[in-house]
């Protein structure tokens, strides 16, 4: 019964199925995913992708708990599917939308590192679109990455919109301060030069942001007064 499973699992209308039929077609990728993890995130990378047949997203759906467990199965069979997609960063920007966050750093690092030192200008940057902005550690995928192209100024740069990208509340002031500490906590923390420049350099770009916004909303409230 499993070749049929697999044919069910792959099946491109189950996957973006509404939300009571992904729920039984969760259970049944889970049976197998042991079996068939590259498969079966192929197919899942393939949905992603395709556009023309309407938005899906897989870190909204189902999707998104069965690639990390086929990741977990097997990570670089996984990689190797998901690398077709990542070819030029017109194509990954929108495959990029919607994409698991956490997903990749659940690839084998040395893989990730050695197809992003190939063409670092491109592929660093496209890393910066996909991997969750963690530099808690100096193992994490981003802070890799950083330590080996931060001084690239493509890579810094596509790092840094990633850093600063996604929604908060407050004034927008503070919340800059706030990601600049989180960098200075980087930047004394890491054993890796190229890591430690990126924080510190990003840190006062924030600051500057921070002051700049500061004006504004000290002006704002003037005009209210």
């Amino acid at each position: 019964w499993r070749p049929l499973a697999l044919r069910l699992v792959t099946d491109s209308n189950l996957i973006r199925s509404k939300p009571m039929t992904s729920y039984y077609w969760k259970e049944v990728a889970d049976a197998i995913t042991s079996d068939y993890p590259g498969e079966i995130a192929a197919a899942i990378f393939r949905e992603q992708a395709n556009r023309e047949a309407g938005i899906w997203f897989a870190e909204h759906s189902q999707a998104a708990s069965v690639l990390q467990t086929c990741a977990a199965h097997d990570p670089s069979g996984v990689w190797q599917a998901l690398k077709p997609y990542l070819s030029t960063p017109r194509t990954t920007e929108r495959f990029a939308v919607g994409f698991p966050r956490g997903l990749l750093e659940r690839m084998p690092p040395a893989e990730v590192s050695s197809w992003a030192a190939e063409i670092p200008d491109e592929r660093a940057a496209i890393m910066a679109r996909l991997t969750s902005m963690d530099m808690s550690t100096d193992e994490t995928m981003a802070s890799r990455l950083l330590g080996e192209h931060g001084d690239n100024e493509r890579v810094a740069s596509a790092f840094f919109s990633a850093y600063v990208s996604g929604s908060w509340w407050g004034p927008a002031s503070s919340h800059w301060d706030q990601r600049a500490e989180t960098l200075d906590t980087v930047a004394a923390r890491t054993k890796l030069p190229k890591l430690h420049r990126w924080a510190s350099d990003s840190a006062c770009s924030l600051r500057r942001m921070a002051e700049r916004d500061r004006q504004r909303e000290e002006e704002e409230e003037i005009r209210r007064l």
